[in-house]
């Protein structure tokens, strides 16, 4: 697809890499909460690791695709419907 214009630049770059962040954290709740269920202390260990691990590599894509604006549209979706999910 297109590429953001100059003027929204600031504002879709910052937004676009929360909101791969936000998406990655949020996919990775339900394999952490299976690992932190877990009675063996390395599997919840692993499991707590999960988040933040989840949370760099969307920031990290957000990052790369930036400037995209499909890619900022696609991760928005993405929230939106795995909040509700989750907020069930």
């Amino acid at each position: 697809m297109e590429n953001v214009s100059k003027s929204l630049g600031p504002f879709y770059s910052l937004s676009t890499v929360l909101l791969g962040g936000l998406a990655g954290m949020l996919i990775s709740i339900p394999v952490a909460s299976t690992f932190t269920t877990s009675t063996d202390p390395v599997l919840s260990m692993v499991g707590m690791l999960l988040l933040p691990l989840f949370a760099l590599v969307g920031f990290r894509i957000g990052y790369l695709r930036r400037n995209n604006r499909a890619f900022f549209y696609i991760s928005f979706l993405t929230v939106l419907v795995l909040m509700t999910l989750v907020m069930r």
